[in-house]
């Protein structure tokens, strides 16, 4: 058989490229360690792991673990380990090999005589004026790493993740939204089975309470300094409104560390009854500017069966005897609404690195006419973690390829292989929802 000189050629020139692509598959190297605190040996859940001083990097998960995966020939040397209220350390990527890695307690050396702020109200007022200086600033391209979770009596009815780039505009221009577009998204939802009496089918049902777009424009640092209508955020910010302080007794519990700056510890709860104060928390003020650092908060048990319409007393026994008169059996309870936002200083100004929220209720309904049979406690969490950030001149994501808060992650699934997602340094599944998998 002749086999001409272009022939070989083509076979040759075949050859050497696939050489080129089989040397340009890049190995990925794999490391792993977990957190605790030096003192109790603790898990430590969601500390910050950076890789070098750069601004990318991941989290622990509610274990204390972490995982990263970095291409082989990194340049990369060290880890830059953080968490609240504990001492920075750096870590060598060579010992991390499921290493166990202590943080140490941050202990403030005080002088002899120590200041301590006496009314703290001022104190927050002032970092509520200073919220567009601090928190406001130019664009930045996030790398966004999105999971929410729906429970169920236990069961995993809805866990949904994704990664996403997103521009975020911390602006008070009301008009500069935000954009964002999915890179990897995935559904690891379980099979409920769940006999409501409904039409709809479960497995149609999507369990998705939130999208990320609720979560970083819920960004309630930067609601309150673009001063938005009072009747748009009801008490949900009231702590942090210069008009309601009076409603919340402020107190100072200490200098902490946070992020390599020395910030203020302050707790505040309810200071009257709840209907003018409802929450209570932590804030973290950064010491030289300000700046909210990081902001806890939750209702407290006793106040909330006075959140829901209708919670409590005559006005839910009425509700209760109205739908009895329907022949509709029903009952409900807030069991708990929590929410926490942390910050990251970047340029002189602190963008978000953090933001998850978590509720839980029960709901008890029964329609015999109808065969609906509903008695379940639910179980909402969402979380957005920013796994690296960077000042973007980027006008916009094309339109074409924007994610827009109408849609659901569901709706826009992507076929990856886990390796493909560990490439990102996304945040660890907590064992408990791995464990429940695999027990299938």
């Amino acid at each position: 058989m002749m086999i001409n000189v272009n022939t070989i050629k083509f076979l040759l020139l075949s050859l050497l490229c696939f050489g080129y692509i089989e040397q340009g598959k890049t190995q990925q190297v794999t490391y792993t360690g977990t957190i605790l605190d030096a003192e109790t040996q603790a898990p430590l859940p969601y500390a910050h792991i950076l890789l070098g001083e750069s601004r990318k990097g991941t989290f622990s998960n509610e274990e204390g673990y972490f995982r990263i995966s970095l291409p082989e020939g990194h340049s990369y040397t060290y880890v830059k380990i953080s968490a609240t209220s504990f001492q920075t350390t750096k870590v060598p990527l060579t010992e991390l090999k499921d290493k166990i890695i202590t943080l140490a307690p941050y202990v403030v050396e005080l002088s002899t005589v120590e200041i301590r702020p006496v009314n703290m109200r001022e104190y927050v007022w002032e970092a509520i004026r200073r919220i567009p200086e601090n928190h406001f600033g130019d664009p930045l391209m996030l790398k966004g790493f999105f999971r929410t979770q729906t429970k169920i009596d236990q069961q995993n009815a809805g866990y949904v993740e994704a990664l996403l780039d997103i521009i975020d505009q911390p602006t008070q221009d009301t008009l500069k939204q935000n954009q964002y577009r999915v890179l990897m998204a995935r559904d690891l939802s379980d099979s409920v089975t769940l006999d409501w009496g409904l039409d709809e089918d479960m497995d149609s049902m999507n369990f998705e309470a939130f999208t990320p777009h609720d979560l970083l424009t819920s960004d309630i640092i930067r609601k309150e300094g673009m001063q938005l209508d009072e009747d748009m955020e009801g008490r949900i910010v009231s702590f942090l409104d210069t008009t309601k302080l009076d409603y919340y007794h402020f107190e100072y519990k200490g200098l902490t560390y946070y992020q390599g700056r020395t910030v203020m510890e302050i707790h505040f709860k309810p200071r009257w009854k709840m209907n003018l104060g409802m929450f209570e928390g932590t804030i973290l003020l950064d010491e030289q500017n300000y700046a909210f650092a990081s902001l806890d908060f939750e209702i407290p048990k006793r106040y909330l069966k006075h959140v829901l319409p209708f919670g409590r007393g005559l006005g839910k026994l009425a509700v209760r005897g109205a739908m009895r008169l329907a022949g509709i059996s029903l009952n409900y309870s807030l069991d708990k609404v929590q929410a926490h936002y942390s910050y990251q200083h970047l340029n002189n100004k602190w963008y978000p690195k953090y933001i998850g929220n978590d509720f839980r209720f029960y709901v008890k309904v029964r329609y015999r006419k109808e065969g609906i049979n509903i008695n379940n406690h639910f179980a909402l969490s969402n979380e957005l973690f920013i796994l690296d950030a960077n000042p973007t001149d980027l006008p916009e994501i094309p339109e074409e390829e924007r994610f827009y808060p109408s849609q659901k992650i569901k709706d826009v699934l992507t076929e990856h292989s886990e390796d493909e997602w560990q490439k990102y340094n996304i945040v660890t599944r907590r064992q408990s929802v791995v464990g429940m998998k695999n027990e299938e």
